[in-house]
C-alpha cells in the first residue's frame, strides 16, 4: 500500500439497472408471499399454530428489512438478517413437520425461562442488586416453568425429550438438543447449511472473508467508502427468496393451505428467472465458468 494519506472515495451516486431490476423482483416476491400467507393462516388456538405464526411473521419483517438494507446499497450488511432468516425459517420448518408441533412449540417458547434463569444467576453470582428481590424472581422462574409444562399437560400437549446427535450420549444445549447444523441434517437440508448458512455466519462473526472489500480499496492505496457501496446484492437476496420459500411450503402444509401452492409456484418462478437473469447480465455466470469451468454435465446425464 503506498504511503502518505490515502484518498475518501465519494459514495457511488446509485445502483445499476440490473441491481434494480433485482431488487423489485424481490419487493414484488416478499409482497405477493405474504399476502398469499398471512391472510390465510390461522394462528388461533393451541401453541403449535400460534408459534410457527409468530415465527413467520418475523421472518418476513426480516425480509423487509434485508430488503431496506440492499435498497439503500448496504447489501454486505444485510447477510447477517440473512442469517437470521435462515434460522427463523428452519425453526419453523422443523416444528410443523415435527409429529408434535405443540410440544416442540412449548420446548422452544420454554428457552424465555431458561434465558431469564440464567441472567439471574449471573446477577447473583456478582452481586449488583437487591440479593433478596433476585432469589425471589430466580424462584419465579422455576414456577414459571413448572406452571407452563402444567398447564401444557393439562391441554393434552406432551413435552418431547430433546434430540440426541448421533453419535453422541446426552443432548446438546440447545431447544431441540442438536447443534443448528444437526438441524438442518435432520430435516434433510444439510446442502443449505453447507452452502448459504455457513456461509452467511461468516458475516455474523465477521470472518476475514466480509472484509475483502475493504482489504481491496485499502491495497488500491484509498480508504473504503464510509456509507452506501451498492455492491452486488445477490447472496442477500437469495437468501431471504429460499428462507421464505421453504418457510412458505411447511406453513402451507401446517395450516392446509395447500390450495394456495400454484400461485407460490408462480412467484417462486418469477423470481428464479429475475435472480438467473441477474446472474447472466451482470456476467456471474461466466466469471464462475472462467475460474471453475463448466459442469461435468455429460457425465451427469450418464449416471
Amino acid at each position: 500500500m503506498p504511503d502518505g494519506d490515502l484518498e475518501f472515495p465519494e459514495p457511488p451516486k446509485g445502483e445499476t439497472q440490473e441491481y434494480r431490476r433485482l431488487v423489485a423482483a424481490h419487493d414484488r416476491y416478499i409482497r405477493g408471499v405474504a399476502s398469499v400467507v398471512i391472510p390465510a393462516a390461522n394462528p388461533s388456538g393451541s401453541i403449535g399454530r400460534w408459534v410457527p405464526y409468530a415465527l413467520y411473521h418475523h421472518l418476513i419483517q426480516l425480509s423487509s428489512a434485508l430488503h431496506d438494507l440492499v435498497v439503500l446499497g448496504y447489501s454486505d450488511e444485510a447477510l447477517p438478517t440473512g442469517r437470521a432468516m435462515l434460522s427463523a425459517s428452519v425453526y419453523s420448518i422443523f416444528l410443523v413437520t415435527s409429529d408434535n408441533s405443540d410440544g416442540w412449540a412449548l420446548r422452544y417458547w420454554l428457552q424465555l425461562v431458561y434465558q431469564e434463569r440464567r441472567m439471574l444467576l449471573r446477577e447473583q453470582r456478582i452481586s449488583r442488586f437487591d440479593p433478596e428481590r433476585v432469589a425471589g424472581k430466580l424462584a419465579r422462574t422455576s414456577t414459571d416453568h413448572d406452571g407452563l409444562i402444567t398447564a401444557a399437560r393439562a391441554e393434552g400437549i406432551d413435552l418431547p425429550d430433546k434430540l440426541i446427535p448421533k453419535g453422541e450420549k446426552k443432548p446438546r444445549d440447545t431447544w431441540t438438543g442438536l447443534t443448528d447444523k444437526g438441524l438442518f441434517k435432520h430435516l434433510n437440508l444439510a446442502d443449505w447449511h453447507e452452502t448459504e448458512y455457513d456461509y452467511l455466519s461468516t458475516a455474523i462473526h465477521v470472518q476475514p472473508v466480509t472484509l475483502l472489500p475493504i482489504r481491496d480499496d485499502l491495497i488500491e492505496g484509498k480508504k473504503p467508502v464510509l456509507g452506501p457501496h451498492f455492491r452486488m446484492p445477490l447472496a442477500a437476496l437469495t437468501a431471504s427468496v429460499n428462507s421464505i420459500r421453504f418457510s412458505t411450503l411447511a406453513m402451507l402444509r401446517h395450516y392446509r393451505l395447500e390450495d394456495h401452492l400454484p400461485d407460490l409456484d408462480a412467484l417462486s418462478h418469477e423470481m428464479s428467472a429475475a435472480i438467473a437473469s441477474y446472474r447472466e447480465e451482470t456476467g456471474i455466470n461466466a466469471a464462475v465458468s472462467a475460474v471453475l469451468g463448466e459442469g461435468n454435465t455429460g457425465a451427469a446425464s450418464k449416471a
